[in-house]
């Protein structure tokens, strides 16, 4: 008999009622069959193309989704890349402000006159 409803091919073979000559009219309960079957195939059609074309459509939303994700992460990720570097740069500009503020207390602690002297200055130069 043929292809099923459900086969996306249209049936090769000849439906069920044996082939009439080529003057011969059909009766109009067989055309309207015929018309029926038509617009049933042409509707099982549709509905494929229909369903094709939604499920491309879910496939190319979810690789949109899957690439705004992996751009936010890799923002994310710059973003604490950033803030580290930040943050280490930071710490080596207080490490050296420490160094330098050491390193004048050291000096300045050198360069202090001689104890006498100290004496003499507190004393108002009087001996």
């Amino acid at each position: 008999m043929g292809k099923t409803c459900g086969d996306s091919n249209i049936p090769t073979t000849k439906v069920a009622t044996p082939q009439r000559p080529q003057g011969e009219q059909i009766s109009p309960k067989q055309q309207q069959q015929q018309q029926q079957q038509q617009q049933q195939r042409d509707v099982r059609g549709a509905l494929r193309s229909a369903c094709h074309r939604a499920q491309h459509q879910q496939q190319h939303q979810q690789q949109q989704q899957r690439h705004q994700q992996q751009q936010e992460q890799q923002q994310q990720q710059q973003q604490q890349q950033r803030q580290q570097q930040q943050k280490r740069q930071q710490q080596k500009q207080q490490q050296q402000q420490q160094n330098n503020s050491n390193s004048r207390k050291t000096r300045s602690l050198s360069d202090l006159p001689e104890p006498c002297a100290l004496l003499m200055s507190a004393a108002g130069g009087r001996t």
